[in-house]
């Protein structure tokens, strides 16, 4: 829906998204520590922080987000119906980002994540250093909440954080690597 009355842009993930600047300052986060991460991230972590101190600023738009699109928050009902439920994260951003949430908590086997993002307009029209942000803001969630043990209600959480970590630190180093370098958030300073 766009444009969206107005909503908590964010989500609900003020004060979440400190990952990476926490390890680049003292080098642990709760349980996690540097050491813990895999090379890339270690040798990214700068630019990382860099972005992730700045994704609510480039994370902009009016349209309504559900903003936890996985598996367990669609229902398909006899008649191929599917629904979104638990809109307990709605808030408001660019078209794209719920597409880009379903993506890395999807097991997508061999489908090309960029190629299935790229196929719609919201996609097409997306600014790179937006989804940039937003990948680093995604990663630096689930790099954090994958350390964590899953609640008694849902044991299998903390595996599929660990899989949307994965699936979001290899899509950022993809564009990284492609781009030839981090992207630079230097106007917003």
């Amino acid at each position: 829906m766009s444009p969206c009355p107005p909503l908590d842009r964010r989500g609900g993930t003020t004060g979440w998204l400190e990952t990476w600047r926490a390890l680049q300052r003292d080098g642990t986060y709760d349980t996690l520590s540097t050491a813990a991460l895999g090379r890339w991230e270690r040798e990214h972590l700068r630019p990382l922080a860099d972005l992730e101190l700045h994704w609510d600023e480039l994370i902009v738009g009016d349209t309504l987000l559900h903003f936890d699109p996985r598996f367990d928050n669609i229902l398909i009902d006899d008649h191929g119906t599917a629904r979104l439920v638990d809109w307990s994260r709605a808030c408001t951003g660019p078209a794209w980002v719920d597409l880009v949430c379903l993506l890395m908590q999807s097991d997508l086997g061999a489908r090309d994540p960029q190629k299935i993002f790229l196929a719609g307009p919201a996609g097409r029209d997306a600014d790179p250093l937006q989804v940039d942000a937003f990948l680093v803001a995604l990663g630096s969630y689930w790099t954090h909440t994958a350390t964590l043990p899953g609640p008694d209600h849902a044991p299998h959480l903390r595996e599929r954080r660990e899989h949307s970590r994965r699936a979001t630190m290899s899509r950022l180093r993809s564009r990284w690597t492609q781009n030839g370098a981090p992207p630079t958030t230097g106007t917003l300073r």
